[in-house]
């Protein structure tokens, strides 16, 4: 886990806290990528960010949907079944209400701000990293492609230089506890090397 000397430092508001070397970096990549027992990933994410002083007001600041991109992130699915079901639910109940004849015709729109990315972007960059894993054998190589694929990370990577290192040691532990996606990879491998 990560050391107490994390706690020792603090930054000014819009700088990365001083503490985040590459040591701590790649502990943290591991920290949301470890497991336990009755922890939500919600948790694990506000946990190891905690770890940290001053990164979650940083990020609260700097990157407000940091939370949701990490969430997809480490959620690693291309699909999510539990969200497609809430969105099924909610369409049925659209259409019951225009059919009875309750239409309500609002439209959820959340504007994305200057630079800033929107909570639906957020889910979207999150999610694209699980098929850049599942089609892969590097991690190192599905971040680069990641963060290349997401122009709005630019600005974010260019000003918090541990941001990187943490998504790789995040893929190299994702990579290797991932069933599927090694299946993937050896069935896609195959069929290369084949033709």
């Amino acid at each position: 886990m990560m050391d107490a000397h994390l706690h020792e430092t603090e930054s000014s508001p819009n700088s990365p806290p001083s503490s985040l070397t590459p040591e701590t970096v790649k502990q943290l990549g591991i920290a949301l990528t470890t497991k336990h027992a009755d922890e939500s990933i919600d948790q694990r994410i506000h946990n190891a960010l905690g770890k940290i002083i001053g990164l979650e007001e940083l990020l609260a600041t700097t990157f407000p949907h940091f939370q949701i991109i990490m969430l997809h992130v480490l959620k690693n699915k291309i699909v999510d079944l539990e969200e497609n079901t809430k969105r099924l639910r909610k369409t049925i109940t659209k259409m019951k209400s225009r059919f009875l004849g309750f239409d309500n015709n609002k439209v959820d729109i959340e504007p994305a701000q200057n630079d800033e990315i929107s909570a639906s972007d957020a889910i979207r960059i999150g999610k694209k990293f699980a098929l850049l894993l599942l089609t892969t054998t590097e991690p190192s190589a599905a971040v680069d492609s990641w963060l290349k694929d997401n122009k709005e990370l630019k600005h974010f990577v260019a000003d918090n230089i541990w941001f990187e290192p943490m998504m790789n040691a995040i893929a190299k532990k994702l990579l290797k506890s991932s069933n599927l996606g090694l299946k993937w990879r050896v069935v896609l491998g195959a069929i290369f090397s084949i033709g």
